[in-house]
């Protein structure tokens, strides 16, 4: 078996695994992913001949880090194929990423796992949670705020709004620009959803995202609710009567200054150095001030 880091126009050769791998997923975003996200990111792959038998993708991210921008890369789509399980495949391919990540003078990794106990034997632990719970649609009248969609002429501008609100409150978070929203609205459009901006006429206030959590006619979910503490009650009341007709409406991803209902906080992902390993004390200090809720 051969285990090695492949080129770009190999990229697309995973994309059988992918779809095995994780058919929750659905047709449109994995198109999608494989139209945005593959163009630019690292895949590392192990090959039974010419046959993809395992994966782990690598996914460019900037952080922001204590007025330090960083590129990073977060892990993603980890897969190895029914009749290639137990034999190190996935063990091998983290450790040749995480070597060429400490190569390139990363810092630090993460990632989302499917199971907490798969990924503490390579010392990944929980570094953030997320923000969850509920709001509860009430129809507002006279409300001086609104919720609309934000135009991809403007993507910047959002881009702008939210890194100054998180430099604000968090030691670290994951910077925007234009492209990021782009893939971001693109990412969100195949779920149904969009990015939303909050307006007091045309001042920009706060932003959100949406996805659907089924059918065309199920509920919409709220992702990431960002903005200043200042305009905390007003953002809950725009986003309350933008959920009046559905009733109950489940929010993942918000600034601590929202009020949700049934609030919990969720750890999300793990992390490490490349190479190395992150101490549980560690852990639970990053987790802190740490904002990384979407990352696209």
């Amino acid at each position: 078996m051969e285990f090695r880091k492949l080129n770009r126009r190999e990229h697309g050769r995973t994309r059988e695994l992918y779809e095995a791998a994780f058919p929750e997923d659905g047709r449109a975003f994995t198109d999608y992913y494989y139209e945005w996200k593959t163009r630019d990111n690292e895949i590392f792959a192990a090959l039974d001949g010419e046959k993809i038998c395992g994966m782990v993708h690598l996914n460019p991210v900037m952080l922001w880090r204590e007025g330090e921008l960083e590129k990073l890369h977060y892990i993603v789509a980890v897969a190895t194929r029914k009749e290639y399980r137990h034999r190190g495949v996935m063990r091998r391919l983290l450790s040749l990423s995480e070597d060429w990540m400490k190569e390139q003078g990363e810092t630090f990794t993460f990632l989302m796992p499917a199971k907490e106990e798969i990924y503490r034997p390579f010392g990944y632990r929980f570094f953030c949670c997320q923000r969850q719970g509920t709001i509860q649609g009430r129809k507002r009248e006279g409300l001086s705020l609104s919720c609309r969609p934000v135009k991809e002429e403007n993507y910047g501008e959002l881009a702008g709004f939210v890194n100054e609100v998180l430099k604000e409150s968090y030691r670290a978070f994951v910077w925007r620009d234009t492209e990021y929203y782009t893939r971001m609205a693109r990412e969100q459009a195949c779920q149904g959803g969009s990015v939303w901006g909050i307006y007091e006429a045309e001042r920009l206030l706060g932003s959100f995202c949406t996805e659907k959590t089924g059918e065309k006619s199920s509920p919409v979910e709220i992702r990431e609710i960002i903005c200043r503490r200042e305009e905390a009650k007003g953002v809950r009341e725009a986003l309350e009567d933008f959920v009046s007709g559905q009733g109950v409406c489940r929010v993942r991803g918000c600034v601590p200054d929202v009020a949700l209902t049934e609030e919990r906080r969720k750890p999300l992902y793990m992390g490490k150095t490349p190479g190395g390993g992150i101490s549980e004390v560690s852990a639970a200090e990053l987790g802190e001030d740490w904002f990384v809720n979407e990352v696209v």
